[in-house]
């Protein structure tokens, strides 16, 4: 039993992580993005 909930909690905290992952890559583009508009 505990076993499974260790499991679960670190399949939600990847899935934060993948996340949160997700966003900083997604601002990052935007910031090229930007950058690239703004430079030429």
């Amino acid at each position: 039993m505990l076993a499974l909930v260790t499991v679960r909690s670190a399949v939600s905290n990847l899935g934060a992580k993948k996340r949160r992952l997700e966003i900083a890559s997604s601002n990052l583009a935007f910031v090229v993005q930007f950058l690239a508009t703004s430079v030429s």
